[in-house]
């Protein structure tokens, strides 16, 4: 096996391994063992399974790992698609199938666009409360149960409609209410598009009566969409008539929504079977191995066909759904390192070249061993009613075994537990800092082919990584770097959101189905920057896109300035002005107040703990002291560089940002506070987790992660 380190080592013995299980190989022998014991005739191929998960070539995805084999339900699957219709039994019908959902660790997706709007008139006299309140519901529901009764919550995708006549108010919504437990999508179709570049007047349809209810600039709500995206990161948008035009099982009739997550557009009680393929194992100097990645494509697709069978659904309609369609989603992660091992930026054209040859490689490959699955055992069921538009789609004339076979998901965990980068995702962070739960040590991670190309460099030090951290990853404006690394080593905030658009499109081409992925944002983007945005992802191909502009959920972005001019010596007045912080620390919560003089900062009273404690005298005495150096012309920078970095014993996070003592404190208010503004910001934002709640949770894959505990809302 491979060797793994301890964040990889971390997710098995926290999620994976079973009673009884000691290492990774114990829980991948588990998993295949489940899947031949249903399918003897992928009994042959058992070790094979085994071999590929061993050597970090190929990972299930997380509920597999964490159900497959054990003593409770077999659920295999992280996510579903539920049926939402306008009638009371139906809607009923949708909660307790989403309550089956959550309670088998899942997520769920439904289009509340196929509910009446708010005010129209009930059978039963009186008006409809309208989809909002359903949103509202579902979004309770899923904060009340808990995944699977595990530490993580449920998550749910609400797709709506641009024609429905309360669209404007569900675009507005996450900007006015706190709905954690949901992600929101606006199907924007094609009419909707035409009118838009038309600059026409956008109508909306009441739901029974088809009577016109609203009419506004269709460039309006294009703007509202802009501008809630760039508040919170929501809605995203969702093109299901570009979606509708690739589906391969059309005799179900319009797929009206996608999971949580998005990459995976389904039919009512249709769900996602998914795997990813670790690329940067299947790579050495001379390029991608090609024929051990088409050995390792054979084998998952081989896995996963075997994982419909084996696995149980949270009702019979799911399962029924499944069978009929056999749909898996095959996808990748280790991109971003595949580039950097073969010296290739992320943006470009080379790397995208390379991305659509690998993508189209496991696609055509994965549909290659589903012709040979079709012929060992059965097609999948409607295959003959459907037969018509696979073989236009994908030219296969031969019957399939499954409806689908690659998407791009979601890999917060397993690319953790491969130790390989996330998805189709750019680097997050060259260096990145890890608070480890047992311990509670902070422990710094350096990306592997960083450190292993560069450590002998005499640019390359402790000082430079602890730069990089500061600058919340990034290497791009420190001088001492040499300019092809800069160009080289791009994280996700350093590279422009049409080079990004360009990749996911490239790889769009090559998919079945779709691809969760966030385009991240930096803090000073416009509501006009993702107003394009939107705009160039639909030109490009793409079936959706989701944004996330740094700060814009907690506004409490990492801040790293320059040197003010040294203050000079001061006559107090009578009256000084000035702010009072409060951060937490390991004693505490800690206040500090600075007044400023002249806009610059001359006195400083700290204050932590009860009167009479030695902390509290200990805080009283650096105020202090940083007051007379203030008034004795130290500048702010000066005092920074002395407390900056000065450890306790206990350590502890504040707001997503690692909090050393309360000197530590004092110097980071300094820093984000009243380092000279003139000097260029770099900005790395983490919102809070909703699990450890240690606020280091990063945005991607159209999902999230947390860099302290791995929790991942998509698994």
């Amino acid at each position: 096996m491979s060797k793994l380190g301890e964040n990889a080592l971390w997710v098995f013995r926290r999620l994976y391994l079973d009673e009884g299980e000691t290492k990774p190989l114990h829980t991948f022998k588990r998993v295949s063992n489940a899947v031949t014991k249903i399918r003897p005739d992928l009994e042959a191929y058992k070790e094979e399974f085994i071999r590929i998960q061993n050597e970090n070539r190929f990972r299930v995805n997380t509920p597999c790992y964490m159900n497959l084999g054990c003593n409770r339900r077999q659920i295999a699957s992280a996510c579903f698609v539920g049926n939402l219709q306008d009638s009371m039994p139906e809607i009923k019908q949708f909660y307790d199938d989403a309550t089956e959902v959550f309670l088998a660790g899942a997520g769920i997706g439904a289009n509340f666009s196929d509910l009446r709007e708010g005010g129209s008139g009930l059978s039963s006299g009186g008006s409809s409360s309208g989809p909002i309140s359903f949103i509202r519901h579902l979004n309770s529901l899923g904060g009340t149960i808990k995944s699977g009764g595990k530490t993580r919550r449920a998550a749910a995708m609400v797709v709506f409609d641009v024609t429905h006549p309360d669209v404007m108010d569900v675009i507005r919504l996450k900007t006015l209410e706190d709905l954690s437990n949901i992600n929101i999508s606006i199907n924007l179709t094609d009419d909707f598009l035409q009118c838009l570049q038309m600059d026409g007047i956008w109508e909306t349809t009441g739901f029974k009566d088809g009577m016109i209810k609203t009419k506004i600039k269709a460039r309006d709500v294009m703007n509202a969409i802009a501008e809630s995206s760039h508040a919170c990161g929501d809605p995203g948008v969702v093109f299901l008539d570009r979606i509708n035009n690739w589906d391969t099982v059309p005799s179900l009739g319009k797929i009206r929504t996608t999971n949580p997550c998005g990459e995976q557009p389904l039919h009512a009680y249709q769900s996602c079977d998914l795997g990813s393929i670790n690329i940067g194992v299947h790579v050495d100097a001379t390029g991608i191995r090609w024929e051990e990645l088409e050995k390792t494509v054979r084998m998952s697709v081989r896995m996963l066909d075997g994982m419909l069978d084996a696995a149980e659904f949270p009702t019979e309609n799911f399962r029924q759904v499944a069978q009929q369609t056999r749909n898996i989603g095959l996808g990748i992660m280790g991109l971003a390192d595949t580039f950097l091992m073969l010296s290739l930026p992320y943006e470009s054209t080379q790397a995208r070249e390379l991305a659509g040859q690998i993508m189209g490689f496991i696609t055509s490959t994965a549909w290659n061993e589903s012709v040979a699955l079709a012929k060992e055992t059965t097609p999948f069921p409607l295959y003959q009613e459907n037969k018509e538009r696979i073989q236009t789609l994908w030219q296969i004339d031969e019957p399939v075994r499954n409806s689908q076979v690659t998407t791009i998901a979601p890999t917060g965990t397993v690319s953790i537990s491969c130790e390989c980068s996330s998805g189709m995702e750019p680097l997050f962070a060259i260096v990145y800092e890890k608070k480890i739960t047992d311990t509670g040590d902070i422990m710094t991670f350096v990306h592997p082919e960083f450190e292993k190309r560069y450590y002998r460099e005499t640019w390359y030090d402790s000082q430079l990584i602890n730069e990089i951290k500061k600058r919340g990853g990034t290497l791009q404006k420190i001088n001492k770097v040499p300019p092809e690394v800069k160009r080289l080593w791009k994280t996700a905030h350093d590279i422009h959101w049409q080079d990004r658009i360009l990749m996911q499109a490239e790889l769009q081409r090559a998919v079945t189905s779709s691809i969760s992925s966030t385009v991240n944002l930096p803090n000073d983007a416009t509501v006009e920057d993702v107003y394009q945005l939107i705009f160039f992802a639909h030109e490009q191909g793409l079936k959706g896109v989701t944004v996330y502009r740094d700060g814009s959920k907690t506004n409490q972005p990492i801040k790293f300035g320059g040197v003010v001019p040294e203050v000079r010596r001061f006559k107090r007045p009578r009256k000084l002005t000035g702010n009072t912080f409060c951060v937490k620390t390991a004693q505490g919560h800690m206040y500090i107040t600075i007044n400023c003089h002249e806009a610059t900062p001359v006195e400083c009273f700290v204050e932590i703990g009860k009167s009479g404690n030695n902390k509290k005298a200990d805080a009283e005495a650096l105020g202090r002291m940083v007051s007379l150096l203030f008034q004795m012309g130290c500048s702010v920078q000066q005092v920074y560089d002395q407390l900056e970095g000065i450890a306790g014993r206990d350590v502890t996070w504040d707001e997503g940002k690692k909090v050393l003592s309360i000197y530590d404190a004092l110097a980071r208010v300094l820093w984000e506070e009243y380092i000279d503004p003139q000097r260029e910001t770099i900005t790395a934002e983490y919102d809070e987790c909703p699990n450890c709640r240690q606020g280091r949770y990063i945005h991607k894959e159209g999902c999230g992660e947390c860099l302290d505990c791995g929790f991942s809302k998509c698994g």
